[in-house]
């Protein structure tokens, strides 16, 4: 019984509104998250590069202040401290050989290769060297110093990782009160939207269980459904009138028919209870004919207004125009003469049309 109201219910307009609400709602959301996480990621990344600038070039104008004992000295002295905070140190000869190296944590002891031409161009070169997962990359910014030595400064994605892990956890935890709100958001627009549907629902079987002054309750949006609900309204309204109309038809006929069918039933009894001679019989006959002749008139009336309702009459009056005309003559002739009108009609006879005379 559940299975098959749950089966019933995902049938429903109302619920796969819901889900079409809903899915646009979270759609929209993870939408908005993806672009958040692409840019703080691209921000992060500009930002971990800015760092390595910054390092590089302090070192390099160490070394052209001081020497480049001095700083070998300095970055030995910082080799816990940048080991700590992710960065990547490396200081070798002209001939590629390592003399300092620092190495941030979950990385690999590397030497990365790197031309020592001292003519290339000491502007920034970046090297992307692996680490011990595979999605460890480690930027790397090489610089060429004054006297051919090669100085390496990179960062790790530690910091940048933990950041973006944690914008991805806080996103997850935020995501459960979003798909509940979409889903809650979700039914209540669709249960506002279908609110004209189901007023339509409810008058309906209003109707079909005898009550015809029901109507739909209209919220004046002047949207479609309340457009919808208006012309409804209007369509009971009419079909009320024709019902109360064709009641109060009945009725009158009704009462218009028991008069003849009455005499005529009286005129029956009382020729049977009596004896009458052959004359008593022939009125009584006569009686009844022109009783029957107001009958057969009543009912043919009635069908010709039925018709004329429907648009299917035909018309079947044969009329004498000529005495038609006459007719119209002498009705407008004192009108004519008052205003010294003349007024006349030569119509030959026995000119017949199949019209309406009125």
């Amino acid at each position: 019984m559940f299975l098959k109201n749950l089966s019933i219910f995902t049938r429903t307009t109302a619920f796969r509104l819901t889900l079409w609400y809903s899915s646009i709602f979270i759609l929209s959301s993870l939408a908005l998250f993806l672009l958040a996480y692409f840019l703080v990621s691209l921000t992060v990344r500009d930002q971990d590069q800015k760092m390595i600038r910054l390092k590089i070039n302090e070192y390099v104008l160490m070394e052209q202040a001081e020497g480049t004992d001095a700083l070998l000295k300095e970055i030995r002295q910082e080799h816990s401290s940048n080991r700590l905070a992710g960065f990547f140190v490396r200081v070798a000869d002209p001939q590629n050989r390592t003399l300092v190296l620092t190495v941030p944590r979950h990385f690999k002891k590397t030497n990365p290769k790197m031309s020592s031409n001292k003519n290339s161009d000491p502007t920034d070169n970046l090297l992307f060297l692996p680490g011990e997962k595979d999605e460890d990359v480690l930027q790397v910014t090489t610089r060429h110093l004054s006297n051919g030595y090669i100085l390496q400064v990179g960062k790790g994605p530690e910091e940048r990782e933990d950041f973006l892990e944690r914008f991805r956890e806080i996103f997850g935890l935020i995501m459960i009160p979003v798909v509940l709100i979409g889903l809650i958001a979700g039914a209540f627009l669709a249960f506002r939207s279908l609110r004209p549907i189901r007023d339509l629902i409810h008058t309906v079987r209003d109707i079909d269980t005898g009550k015809m002054d029901a109507r739909v309750p209209s919220s004046h949006t002047g949207d479609e459904l309340d457009e919808l609900v208006r012309l409804f309204n209007n369509m009971l309204e009419k079909i009320e009138t024709l019902i109360t109309g064709m009641q109060d038809a009945l009725d009158n006929v009704a009462h218009d028919l028991r008069t003849p069918v009455t005499r005529l039933r009286t005129v029956v009894e009382t020729t049977l209870q009596s004896e009458s001679d052959q004359e008593a019989l022939r009125e009584a006959l006569m009686d009844c004919a022109e009783e029957s002749e107001r009958l057969m008139t009543m009912l043919n009336t009635l069908l010709d207004i039925s018709e004329a309702e429907s648009g299917v009459m035909r018309l079947n009056i044969e009329v004498d125009v000529a005495m038609l005309i006459k007719d119209v003559v002498e009705l407008y002739q004192y009108v004519a003469e008052e205003r010294q009108i003349s007024i006349s009609a030569t119509v030959p006879e026995g000119l017949k049309a199949r019209v309406d005379a009125s």
